[in-house]
């Protein structure tokens, strides 16, 4: 059966993964992203399901099977690379937050679970066949730009970055910088240069998930500590990819450096009062 559907996909890409290489190493890697989508699904149900609850009954009736779609994304693997998608309601940036959402958290707890991804994120139309396939305008632009980038991460496809600075400019309900959610940052591009993007502030989600209950063996390390030993912990460096490693470590220094305390405790609480 097929669906046209009008919504978020988002494409991510596990880098420098060696599940290709034998059986034993294909069922590790399969264990470790079953245990990184359960513990990315857990902390977006505790920590912001109830905001997107809120915010979709503030713009429309919704379904179950409509918030059912925006708080747990259906996700398709191929080999080594994630394809998720959150179908539109009513109230499209009810759809874009919640993928935000989950993509910071699915980026922050990827690096300690040593699967380090980097993807995009676009938005338009596609046709879902249960189970199977997605194939449309949205996936086409999510693959066109999910391997561009050097560095650890999401970006956002720019057409749909157009529509989330509008939607900025608008203060439509979308707190973007407040802590740093979403990012307008010089991405660095392959195989040199810059592209201004946005980009998914998966820093902050690092800090709020980075805590002992959390993340077991943190207590007496700093967020920025955490990080580090999680990005280095599996492999080292490979050759070839210093650049990639380097300009993560900048991301999340830069988007650490635009993030309030205070702001951060209020992020998941208060959401809501601003739409």
């Amino acid at each position: 059966m097929y669906q046209r559907l009008e919504g978020v996909v988002a494409i991510v890409d596990a880098l420098g993964t060696s599940a290709a290489s034998n059986s034993d190493a294909a069922v590790d890697f399969l264990e470790r992203r079953d245990r990184l989508f359960g513990q990315t699904q857990e902390m977006f149900r505790d920590t912001s399901s109830d905001m997107i609850r809120e915010l979709a009954a503030k713009r429309f009736p919704a379904s179950d099977e409509e918030l059912l779609g925006l708080l747990s994304p259906e996700i398709l693997t191929i080999g080594d690379t994630f394809v998720l998608h959150w179908p539109y309601p009513t109230y499209k940036p009810v759809a874009h937050m919640a993928s935000i959402y989950w993509l910071g958290f699915l980026i922050a707890f990827s690096i300690p679970f040593g699967i380090k991804l980097r993807g995009a994120i676009a938005s338009g139309t596609y046709v879902r066949e249960e189970g199977k396939t997605l194939i449309g305008p949205a996936v086409s632009q999510a693959a066109g730009w999910y391997e561009k980038h050097d560095m650890i991460g999401v970006v956002v496809e720019p057409n749909f970055g157009m529509l989330f600075s509008i939607e900025a400019q608008r203060k439509t309900g979308l707190p973007l910088a407040s802590p740093p959610i979403l990012i307008d940052y010089d991405v660095p591009i392959k195989p040199s240069g810059t592209l201004r993007m946005w980009t998914v502030g998966w820093p902050t989600f690092h800090h709020v998930a980075c805590r002992p209950q959390v993340l077991e063996g943190t207590g007496s390390l700093s967020k920025r500590e955490v990080f580090l030993k999680g990005l280095f912990q599996h492999g080292g460096i490979p050759l070839g990819t210093e650049r990639k490693y380097a300009e993560t470590v900048r991301f999340f220094d830069h988007c650490s450096s635009l993030i309030d305390d205070e702001q951060l405790e209020s992020m998941l609480g208060e959401v809501s009062s601003h739409v």
